[in-house]
C-alpha cells in the first residue's frame, strides 16, 4: 500500500513533490475539468498534474458529474492520469446517473461510504472512499486501503481510503490517505526520479501543448538514449566474435531494463521518443 494525497486550490511545485516522494508519498491527486462552471473550486492544468507525477504514481484526476463523460476520459488520456468521479453534494450529489457517467468515463469513483453501494451494484475502475478515522498528526494510521467495517465495493477493483480531511503538509492544504500499489506505476529509483524532476523544471510550458518540447530535454534525452545505442552495438560486435549469447544475457537485461526507463521517463513528461515517432515532439 502506497501514502497519497489530494489537494484543490493548494498544488504541488516539482520541489514540493520531491520532498513528498522522500516522505513516502506516491500519489497525489487533483481535479480536471474540460468546461467551466461544473462545481469544481480549482480545476488543475496539465503542469499542475506533471508535477503531481514527479511523487512516483500516475495522478489521479476529481472530475464533477456535470462535466461531459467523453471529454474527461479523452482529455485524462491525453494527460495521462486517471479520471475519478468527485460523487458529493457539493459537485453534484448521488443518483441514478452515475453508473452511466462511470462506464462512459472509464471513471473510478470518489465519495463517502454510502456513494460506493447502490441498488444491483455500482461498478467504477477503482474506489476510493472518503471516511475520517484520523486526525492530525496522525493521519494515514490505519494502515488499510479500505475500512475494515465497511463491505467491499462490487467488482473487486483497486482501492483507497481517504482518512484525514483537511490538514496541512509540506506547506499545502491536502487531504491524505493510502490507497492500493496499483495506483503507483513506479520503477524509478529516487536518483532517477531526480533527473526527472531536473528535466522537468528545465522544461518550457511548450512541451504541454502542441508545441515541440525544449531543446534541452530533447538534448538530454538524445545524449542518454545515444549512450544506450552504443554500449548495445558494442555488445553486437562481442556476439558476433562468438561470445555465448548465455554470457551477455546480464548485459542485455540490463540494457532492456535502461530503455524501458528512459521511455518511462519520456511518457511521464509527455515527450515521444524519436524512436516511436520519427521526430520528436510533445505528444
Amino acid at each position: 500500500m502506497i501514502a497519497g494525497f489530494d489537494s484543490s486550490i493548494d498544488r504541488p511545485t516539482p520541489a514540493i513533490a520531491a520532498a513528498a516522494r522522500a516522505a513516502g508519498v506516491r500519489l497525489w491527486i487533483g481535479y480536471l475539468a474540460t468546461k467551466p462552471d461544473v462545481g469544481l473550486l480549482s480545476p488543475w492544468d496539465q503542469a499542475s498534474f506533471e508535477a503531481a507525477r514527479l511523487v512516483g504514481g500516475q495522478p489521479v484526476a476529481m472530475c464533477s458529474g456535470w462535466d461531459d463523460p467523453i471529454a474527461v476520459r479523452q482529455l485524462a488520456a491525453e494527460w495521462n492520469v486517471r479520471p475519478c468521479l468527485d460523487c458529493e453534494d457539493g459537485i453534484r450529489g448521488d443518483g441514478p446517473w452515475v453508473q452511466g457517467w462511470l462506464d462512459a468515463a472509464g471513471a473510478g469513483l470518489y465519495g463517502n461510504s454510502s456513494v460506493h453501494f447502490h441498488t444491483g451494484g455500482r461498478r467504477a475502475a477503482f474506489n476510493i472512499v472518503a471516511s475520517y478515522p484520523c486526525v492530525p498528526p496522525e493521519c494515514c494510521a490505519q494502515r488499510a486501503s479500505w475500512p475494515p467495517w465497511l463491505p467491499l465495493p462490487d467488482g473487486g477493483g483497486p482501492l483507497g481510503w481517504q482518512q484525514c480531511g483537511t490538514h496541512t503538509e509540506f506547506g499545502l492544504s491536502v487531504d491524505s490517505g493510502v490507497y492500493d500499489d496499483w495506483f503507483t506505476e513506479d520503477d524509478m529509483t529516487p536518483e532517477e526520479h531526480g533527473w526527472l524532476a531536473a528535466i522537468y523544471t528545465t522544461m518550457t510550458r511548450s512541451a504541454f501543448k502542441d508545441d515541440p518540447p525544449s531543446q534541452t530535454w530533447l538534448d538530454v534525452w538524445a545524449h542518454t538514449r545515444d549512450q544506450v545505442d552504443a554500449i548495445k552495438a558494442a555488445v553486437d560486435v562481442l556476439a558476433a566474435s562468438g561470445i555465448p549469447p548465455t554470457d551477455l544475457k546480464p548485459i542485455t537485461d540490463q540494457l532492456t531494463m535502461l530503455s524501458s526507463k528512459i521511455d518511462t521517463l519520456a511518457r511521464h513528461t509527455h515527450v515521444v521518443p524519436p524512436s516511436q515517432t520519427g521526430t520528436a515532439s510533445g505528444e
